[in-house]
């Protein structure tokens, strides 16, 4: 089955107060589409706050593993043989300490690096400002405002029988995204709703 197009949805489910701003309209919703878009592909470039923890936690972990092995190395052969190594690359470039004092180094290295880690995390800061689903409820305020914008009537989250706000809503979300619930339409409705300047009814 053929999805509506913008230009059917705004004919089945936009009352505009003014026929002749039909194109108006069809372009502020096309211009409302495209950001979406692009602020999707931008938003699933990105990681999240719990992925920033996770990898800087990981990187910590990595790094103390490292730094213990250096240490339990130490005073083994393991460590002879790595000076060995050291040394016979040395050998092709000017030296600049002796390969008993970069193992020294590098031990030091690894527990600033470390440290710098760890300190990152707190400075991890929660997405507030920054809603779940962000794109979408973005969108849906955009279609807000085109609502207000064209119809003379107050976006709400009413439930009456006529042509209401959600069901233009509905229909622009689902042309886009078909899997998106109707929980998560209903979610970003309400963001709008809070959202938008001046008294909204049926929340």
């Amino acid at each position: 089955m053929r999805a509506n197009t913008p230009k059917e949805i705004i004919e089945q489910t936009l009352p505009l107060a003014d026929r002749a701003r039909f194109e108006a309209a069809l372009a502020k919703i096309t211009r409302a589409l495209e950001e979406y878009a692009s602020l999707k592909s931008a938003t699933q470039r990105q990681l999240t706050t719990k992925q920033i923890r996770h990898e800087l936690t990981n990187g910590h972990s990595l790094i103390s593993r490292i730094e213990q092995w250096m240490a339990d190395a130490e005073h083994s052969a393991v460590r002879d043989y790595v000076l060995t190594a050291i040394g016979d690359g040395r050998r092709r470039r000017p030296q600049t300490e002796g390969p008993w004092r970069v193992w020294k180094t590098q031990i030091a290295d690894l527990r600033e690096w470390r440290s710098w880690v760890k300190a990152a995390l707190p400075r991890v800061k929660s997405d507030r400002g920054k809603p779940e689903n962000f794109p979408l409820k973005q969108l849906v305020r955009d279609l807000a405002k085109i609502w207000d914008d064209f119809t003379a009537k107050p976006f709400t989250g009413t439930r009456k029988s006529g042509q209401r706000p959600r069901d233009f809503v509905s229909a622009i979300c689902r042309m886009i995204e078909p899997d998106l619930t109707g929980a998560q339409i209903e979610t970003a409705i309400k963001y709008a709703v809070r959202k938008l300047p001046g008294t909204r009814r049926g929340r």
